[in-house]
């Protein structure tokens, strides 16, 4: 008979769907194969609870494309290649799937459905164009430097709200303002957040490109005339100084600060908007030129463990870096 997650044979044997959590396999005899290992959310108990099964003569097979060289999936085989864990790693790439017939079955499949199909060269060729700069990582089996975005995707859509970027909407808070400065190539950005009870509303967000200095201090003088000032944070890296001496004299030191983003300042950063973020305590616009910002900044792994944030791609993430120092003057007045 033929189930939704379960099929059952004559002789007694059954296929079964299971969730992808550690405790539908406990209990469980034969052989697991577990789909996407890199996606799941807790990889390393699934399979403490799938190897459980290998008393009883069964058999665990992981599959995954990858999804960095700091997932838990990659870290198995790195621990595997090194014989720390007992494995064998079989790597199949979409070359090697075509060779061994792929293109053949999905054309077989595609006559038999009535579909058309590009001849063998171009399919191919179509398949690559698809993928992009992740056909290395979804084809090639070639994962990224990155273990993937910094923040977590799910966490930032729930902090989206479309209250939020709306300067109208501010009701005489304590405000706090981050900027990051740029002239020409990247984007000069000014955020600026109003704190209701725990949480940082984004009530003004300003993003230009190749303006000047003096326009940007002017659209940051139009925020705070407005506002309840109690933090200011501008990126001091290079033209970065000469901003942050002007911006001090007008609003004093105490509530405006330069922060060189560099090295252990970056992470802090990062850090700060993080934080808010995965305790959903930030608000921002549903807009996905947001999103695709600030999930340009991908992390890798480094000595001792370390974190280390790295930029892929097109995007300068100035917006990113922005919402950083606003959270981060946000920390500080706690």
């Amino acid at each position: 008979p033929v189930q939704a997650f379960r099929l059952r044979f004559s002789s007694g044997f059954k296929i079964v769907a299971l969730p992808s959590v550690a405790r539908a396999l406990r209990g469980k005899q034969g052989l697991v194969i577990i789909d996407e290992a890199a996606f799941h959310d807790d990889l390393a108990e699934v399979i403490k609870a799938a190897l459980a099964l290998l008393m009883w003569g069964g058999q665990v097979v992981i599959v995954s494309t990858h999804d960095g060289t700091e997932n838990p999936f990659n870290l198995l085989l790195d621990d595997i290649d090194a014989k720390k864990r007992k494995g064998e790693r079989i790597t199949i790439t979409f070359q090697e799937a075509i060779d061994a017939g792929l293109y053949d079955r999905i054309r077989m499949m595609a006559e038999i459905k009535g579909r058309p199909v590009l001849e063998r060269e171009a399919w191919i060729k179509d398949i690559l164009d698809t993928y992009g700069e992740d056909a290395d990582e979804e084809l090639h089996c070639i994962p990224k430097a990155g273990s993937g975005s910094f923040l977590d995707a799910a966490m930032l859509a729930a902090c989206e709200h479309p209250d939020a970027g709306r300067p109208e909407l501010y009701g005489g808070g304590l405000f706090f303002m981050g900027r990051d400065v740029a002239r020409r190539r990247d984007n000069a950005v000014i955020y600026g957040g109003e704190l209701v009870g725990d949480v940082l509303w984004l009530r003004d967000r300003w993003v230009r490109q190749g303006v000047s200095f003096q326009v940007q201090d002017d659209a940051a003088a139009d925020m705070i005339r407005e506002r309840h000032l109690v933090k200011y944070l501008i990126d001091q890296t290079g033209m970065g100084e000469a901003v942050v001496e002007n911006e001090q004299r007008r609003y004093g030191v105490n509530r405006c600060e330069g922060v060189l983003l560099t090295g252990p300042n970056r992470l802090d950063l990062a850090f700060a908007l993080k934080d808010r973020i995965d305790r959903c305590a930030l608000r921002i616009p549903p807009k996905p030129e947001i999103r695709v910002d600030f999930r340009a900044i991908k992390k890798k792994g480094g000595v001792a463990g370390s974190v280390t944030l790295v930029n892929e791609g097109e995007v300068h993430a100035d917006e990113f870096w922005a919402a950083g120092l606003m959270c981060a003057g946000a920390a500080m007045s706690h």
